[in-house]
């Protein structure tokens, strides 16, 4: 039995579009076009076994359809290339429709399904084929050798690491950047706070042109230009120059923060991606220890020219790397270039499923620029587990501009040694890293322990209910031991424990976000990313103001109490998360549909349990004829 697509005719489910449409990783999601057939999900891949005759008859369901390329096609490669809907051992799922120009397109809502209707493509009538990965393909970046994705990892958490150093560095040329353009701390600290904020939103533009267009070309481009955005910092003879060169080169720099993740995603699945993602956030708190230490040392012996000029020649010979070495990751680019192939060899029109967002990107930019806005504002959840984490990284840079107040003021140190202090950055982030081992271990036994062999969400925030308040009680430690009776290791190990907090913190609200969301998670991720990066830039503004004002004790106490309000959000989300998601909207719709799938396969394995049963007793029946007739003969 064959599920056939639904008809232009069908009613419009009263499920929402985002059910019919969910988006991509980076929290992209398209409309479909009058161009092409609206997007088709999450397609199915299939093995030679899946498409063999001898199992065809297994639920009614035929072999899935293959292609035979022609020899001189140059595609030999690609001689079984899936081109149906189906996937023989899954049941089939019911068959949705969205409305475009006052028609009901079909849309496929999970694995299993086959369509016996061809698309066709709305202007040309042209019969459309789309296409999916097979089983093991070894240009699915999934099936990519372990070497090769953890060496791509690498070059691209190191832009992670040169965006997070550049974004720390920049204060330690305070000092020397007054004597040459004579600019007070208060004025250079507006280039950097322009810096983090345009990093806050450029990534909601740039993630939808990496999910329809790639990642590495925009690596490439944005890497070039974010080392060569040093030049003009280094040659401006003005603020005004400098703080310009920042806010473009706050844009290139982005991708550092917000694609990298993505590019993780691409080539790891769900249960391995946690080391990949705990490395990319010891390499951003690693940044923030090179920076201020390396670059520190440069102000104090040359001047913040230098600072620009080697962050300049490093720049360069990370996007020499990532030109020679770094290739494209995204599955569903990559899935395209090969439709294109197949087209030109067959003649006929191939499609991968992401191929409608490309005549759209104007929606999927809309959509990507909006959506973390409406979550803030409508999803609870999302906006107060944003604005903690976007206080606490706030906190993290006010802290990299007091450390010259507290240190420099209270024991004498000099651009370097403050700087040096700062290593106490990368410290608490590998300390974080460690920890966050345990709650790796934590989770993977929830999972053992539940039915379906996926823990809550809420699994993933027992280690950073600790770090929740090992923050602000590492900050009421700097706030009282920095102070000039006080050796000055004691307020360096207390900047160690309020990183190790922060990066349990930081990591535990990414994973909790993904599970949490799941296929929306990049929607809810962009809006703490961009309350974060925020905060980021904004808090250094009045940190001098507020700490020469209020005293080094006072005005870190002040952080120190608000931080410990806001880090009972874990707790409340840890007893009362279940019930928190199910009021929300979104979240709500997910747990729904993670039900019905539950109690599909369910009910799969218990009609496929009774088939084998019939099957079974209908070749004993056989069986017992044949020996009847036997005995008959004889």
């Amino acid at each position: 039995m064959t599920r056939r697509a639904t008809s232009p005719s069908a009613p419009l489910p009263s499920s929402s579009s985002d059910m019919a449409s969910p988006p991509s990783i980076n929290g992209v999601t398209s409309s479909p076009l009058s161009a092409l057939p609206p997007k088709v999900e999450a397609l199915t891949s299939s093995t030679e076994a899946s498409t063999s005759a001898g199992d065809s008859d297994l639920d009614g369901l035929s072999p899935l359809p293959t292609e035979k390329l022609p020899p001189s096609s140059g595609l030999d490669t690609l001689k079984r290339i899936p081109t149906g809907y189906g996937n023989e051992g899954e049941g089939l799922k019911r068959v949705r429709t969205v409305e475009l120009n006052g028609k009901q397109w079909p849309t496929r809502t999970g694995g299993g399904e086959m369509i016996g209707e061809p698309l066709r493509d709305a202007r040309t009538h042209e019969e459309i084929t789309y296409i999916d990965w097979p089983e093991g393909d070894p240009d699915n970046p999934f099936n990519w050798p372990s070497s090769r994705k953890w060496f791509f990892t690498v070059i691209c958490v190191t832009m992670t690491s040169l965006t997070s150093t550049n974004a720390t560095a920049y204060s330690s040329g305070f000092l020397s950047a007054g004597n040459i353009l004579g600019v007070g701390k208060e004025g250079w600290t507006v280039g950097n706070a322009v810096f983090l904020i345009v990093i806050a939103f450029v990534p909601l533009v740039l993630a939808p042109l990496s999910e329809v267009y790639g990642r590495n070309s925009i690596y490439l481009v944005t890497s070039f230009l974010s080392a060569a955005l040093f030049i003009p910092q280094a040659l401006s003879p003005t603020m005004a120059g400098i703080i310009a060169s920042r806010a473009f080169q706050g844009a290139s720099s982005s991708v550092g923060n917000s694609l990298v993740g993505g590019t993780i995603a691409d080539m790891f699945v769900a249960e391995e991606r946690g080391l990949g993602m705990s490395i990319y956030s010891l390499f951003v708190f690693a940044g923030q220890a090179i920076g201020p230490c390396l670059y520190g040392w440069v102000c104090e012996k040359l001047d913040y020219r230098w600072m620009f000029w080697v962050q300049a020649i490093v720049g360069f010979v990370s996007f020499s790397g990532n030109f020679v070495y770094l290739r494209e990751t995204r599955g569903g680019v990559l899935l395209s270039r090969r439709a294109q192939q197949l087209t030109k060899a067959t003649g006929r029109l191939h499609a991968a499923p992401g191929d409608s967002e490309r005549a759209d990107l104007k929606t999927l930019i809309r959509v990507s620029v909006s959506r973390p806005i409406v979550y803030l504002a409508t999803e609870p959840i999302v906006f107060y587990v944003s604005l903690w984490v976007g206080v606490c990284w706030g906190c993290i840079f006010l802290f990299i501009n007091s450390v010259s107040i507290v240190f420099g003021g209270s024991y004498g140190f000099g651009t370097g040694l403050t700087g040096t202090v700062l290593l106490s950055n990368g410290v608490g982030g590998l300390i974080g890293f460690g920890l966050n081992l345990f709650q790796e271990k934590l989770y993977k036994k929830a999972c053992l322990k539940s039915p379906n062999g996926k823990a809550e969400p809420e699994a993933r925030l027992y280690w950073a209910c600790i770090g929740a308040f090992a923050f602000p009680l590492g900050i009421f430690w700097y706030a009282w031991t920095g102070r000039p009776e006080i050796h000055w290791i004691w307020a360096t190990l207390a900047l160690v424990f309020i990183n190790a907090g922060v990066f349990l913190i930081y990591s535990g609200v990414f994973s909790f976000f993904a599970d949490a969301y799941e296929r929306y998670s990049s929607s809810a991720q962009a809006s703490q990313s961009l309350l974060r990066n925020i905060f980021a830039g904004a808090f250094p503004l009045f940190s001098t103001q507020m700490y020469i004002k209020l005293g080094t004790p006072y005005a870190s106490t002040v952080l120190a109490c608000i931080t410990l309000v806001l880090g009972f959000c874990p707790l409340v989300l840890l007893v009362y998360g279940k019930r928190l998601r199910a009021r929300s909207k979104v979240a709500s719709a997910l747990l729904l549909e993670a039900e019905e799938e539950e109690e599909a396969r369910i009910r799969n394995r218990e009609e496929a349990r009774v088939r084998e049963k019939a099957r079974a007793h209908a070749l004993g029946m056989v069986a017992e004829e044949k020996k009847q007739s036997t005995k008959e003969v004889v």
